[in-house]
Protein backbone atom coordinates (compact mmCIF):
# COMPACT_ATOMS: atom_id res chain seq x y z
CA UNK A 1 0.00 0.00 0.00
CA UNK A 2 1.31 3.40 -0.79
CA UNK A 3 2.21 5.89 1.88
CA UNK A 4 -0.55 8.26 0.78
CA UNK A 5 -3.19 5.70 1.75
CA UNK A 6 -1.93 5.29 5.29
CA UNK A 7 -4.26 6.86 7.83
CA UNK A 8 -2.85 9.67 9.93
CA UNK A 9 -5.80 10.10 12.27
CA UNK A 10 -8.93 8.31 13.33
CA UNK A 11 -10.11 5.90 16.02
CA UNK A 12 -7.97 2.99 14.82
CA UNK A 13 -4.84 5.07 14.32
CA UNK A 14 -5.21 6.64 17.78
CA UNK A 15 -5.56 3.15 19.31
CA UNK A 16 -2.38 2.02 17.56
CA UNK A 17 -0.50 5.09 18.75
CA UNK A 18 -1.68 4.29 22.29
CA UNK A 19 -0.48 0.70 21.94
CA UNK A 20 2.95 1.88 20.82
CA UNK A 21 3.22 4.00 23.95
CA UNK A 22 2.03 1.28 26.34
CA UNK A 23 -1.68 2.19 26.53
CA UNK A 24 -3.79 -0.96 26.07
CA UNK A 25 -7.13 0.79 26.63
CA UNK A 26 -8.10 0.56 22.95
CA UNK A 27 -7.38 -3.17 22.64
CA UNK A 28 -9.98 -5.90 22.90
CA UNK A 29 -10.00 -7.68 26.29
CA UNK A 30 -7.13 -10.13 26.66
CA UNK A 31 -5.14 -8.75 23.74
CA UNK A 32 -1.38 -8.55 24.17
CA UNK A 33 0.30 -5.22 23.53
CA UNK A 34 1.73 -4.81 20.07
CA UNK A 35 5.41 -4.00 19.65
CA UNK A 36 8.41 -4.28 17.35
CA UNK A 37 8.09 -4.87 13.62
CA UNK A 38 4.52 -6.06 14.06
CA UNK A 39 3.44 -2.45 14.70
CA UNK A 40 3.94 -1.63 11.03
CA UNK A 41 1.07 -3.98 10.28
CA UNK A 42 -1.47 -1.52 11.67
CA UNK A 43 -0.35 1.31 9.40
CA UNK A 44 -1.55 -0.61 6.35
CA UNK A 45 -5.29 -0.60 7.07
CA UNK A 46 -7.49 1.35 4.69
CA UNK A 47 -9.68 4.07 6.10
CA UNK A 48 -13.45 3.97 5.57
CA UNK A 49 -13.07 6.74 2.97
CA UNK A 50 -10.42 4.73 1.10
CA UNK A 51 -12.68 1.66 1.11
CA UNK A 52 -15.53 3.78 -0.29
CA UNK A 53 -13.26 5.14 -3.03
CA UNK A 54 -12.06 1.62 -3.87
CA UNK A 55 -15.66 0.36 -4.00
CA UNK A 56 -16.67 3.20 -6.31
CA UNK A 57 -13.77 2.43 -8.68
CA UNK A 58 -14.52 -1.30 -8.54
CA UNK A 59 -18.20 -0.77 -9.40
CA UNK A 60 -17.35 1.71 -12.15
CA UNK A 61 -14.83 -0.71 -13.67
CA UNK A 62 -17.18 -3.70 -13.37
CA UNK A 63 -19.96 -1.73 -15.03
CA UNK A 64 -17.67 -0.69 -17.87
CA UNK A 65 -16.45 -4.28 -18.31
CA UNK A 66 -20.03 -5.56 -18.45
CA UNK A 67 -20.91 -2.95 -21.06
CA UNK A 68 -17.91 -3.85 -23.25
CA UNK A 69 -18.51 -7.57 -22.82
CA UNK A 70 -22.22 -7.31 -23.65
CA UNK A 71 -21.61 -5.18 -26.76
CA UNK A 72 -19.02 -7.62 -28.09
CA UNK A 73 -21.32 -10.58 -27.44
CA UNK A 74 -24.37 -8.91 -29.00
CA UNK A 75 -22.36 -7.83 -32.06
CA UNK A 76 -21.17 -11.41 -32.57
CA UNK A 77 -24.64 -12.93 -32.24
CA UNK A 78 -26.23 -10.26 -34.41
CA UNK A 79 -23.67 -10.57 -37.21
CA UNK A 80 -23.77 -14.38 -37.25
CA UNK A 81 -27.57 -14.57 -37.02
CA UNK A 82 -27.94 -12.10 -39.90
CA UNK A 83 -25.52 -14.10 -42.05
CA UNK A 84 -23.03 -11.24 -42.18
CA UNK A 85 -20.14 -13.49 -41.10
CA UNK A 86 -19.18 -17.06 -41.95
CA UNK A 87 -19.32 -19.91 -39.45
CA UNK A 88 -15.50 -19.88 -39.43
CA UNK A 89 -15.43 -16.16 -38.61
CA UNK A 90 -18.09 -16.65 -35.92
CA UNK A 91 -15.98 -19.43 -34.41
CA UNK A 92 -12.94 -17.16 -34.45
CA UNK A 93 -14.85 -14.31 -32.80
CA UNK A 94 -16.31 -16.74 -30.24
CA UNK A 95 -12.79 -17.99 -29.40
CA UNK A 96 -11.51 -14.40 -29.18
CA UNK A 97 -14.38 -13.48 -26.86
CA UNK A 98 -13.65 -16.48 -24.61
CA UNK A 99 -9.94 -15.63 -24.58
CA UNK A 100 -10.57 -11.98 -23.77
CA UNK A 101 -13.32 -12.31 -21.20
CA UNK A 102 -13.20 -15.87 -19.86
CA UNK A 103 -16.12 -17.16 -17.86
CA UNK A 104 -18.62 -14.67 -16.47
CA UNK A 105 -18.60 -16.56 -13.16
CA UNK A 106 -15.24 -18.36 -13.00
CA UNK A 107 -15.59 -22.04 -12.21
CA UNK A 108 -19.37 -21.96 -12.21
CA UNK A 109 -21.37 -23.87 -14.80
CA UNK A 110 -24.93 -22.61 -14.63
CA UNK A 111 -26.42 -25.51 -16.57
CA UNK A 112 -28.81 -25.41 -19.47
CA UNK A 113 -31.50 -22.80 -20.03
CA UNK A 114 -34.50 -23.97 -18.08
CA UNK A 115 -32.47 -25.53 -15.28
CA UNK A 116 -33.16 -24.01 -11.88
CA UNK A 117 -30.73 -21.17 -11.19
CA UNK A 118 -27.97 -21.70 -8.67
CA UNK A 119 -28.25 -19.85 -5.39
CA UNK A 120 -25.84 -17.02 -4.69
CA UNK A 121 -24.26 -19.15 -1.96
CA UNK A 122 -23.66 -22.05 -4.37
CA UNK A 123 -22.13 -19.75 -6.99
CA UNK A 124 -19.74 -18.24 -4.43
CA UNK A 125 -18.86 -21.71 -3.11
CA UNK A 126 -18.04 -22.93 -6.62
CA UNK A 127 -15.90 -19.87 -7.27
CA UNK A 128 -13.97 -20.49 -4.03
CA UNK A 129 -13.57 -24.19 -4.88
CA UNK A 130 -12.08 -23.25 -8.25
CA UNK A 131 -9.20 -21.37 -6.62
CA UNK A 132 -6.56 -23.95 -5.65
CA UNK A 133 -5.04 -21.73 -2.95
CA UNK A 134 -6.83 -21.45 0.36
CA UNK A 135 -7.83 -17.91 1.31
CA UNK A 136 -5.55 -16.36 3.89
CA UNK A 137 -6.32 -13.13 5.69
CA UNK A 138 -3.84 -10.26 5.43
CA UNK A 139 -3.14 -10.70 9.16
CA UNK A 140 -2.34 -14.42 8.73
CA UNK A 141 -0.06 -13.62 5.79
CA UNK A 142 1.72 -10.95 7.82
CA UNK A 143 2.27 -13.40 10.67
CA UNK A 144 3.67 -16.04 8.30
CA UNK A 145 6.06 -13.51 6.78
CA UNK A 146 7.18 -12.36 10.24
CA UNK A 147 7.75 -16.00 11.26
CA UNK A 148 9.78 -16.65 8.11
CA UNK A 149 11.90 -13.54 8.70
CA UNK A 150 12.67 -14.65 12.22
CA UNK A 151 13.65 -18.13 11.03
CA UNK A 152 10.28 -19.75 11.69
CA UNK A 153 9.82 -21.16 8.19
CA UNK A 154 8.61 -20.43 4.70
CA UNK A 155 5.70 -17.94 4.53
CA UNK A 156 4.11 -20.01 1.75
CA UNK A 157 4.41 -23.22 3.71
CA UNK A 158 6.32 -24.98 0.93
CA UNK A 159 9.79 -26.33 0.54
CA UNK A 160 12.65 -24.15 -0.54
CA UNK A 161 14.56 -24.98 -3.69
Amino acid sequence: MSKKLRPTSGKHTERVRGERHGDKSGLPPGSPPQSGQDDDWFEDFLTPQEIKQWAQRELRDASRALDLRARELIDLVTAYSAGDITPEKADELYARYQHRWGEALPGVVQGDIGDPPLTDERILTRMEERNPRQFITPRELHEKVQAARSGGGDPEGGKSR
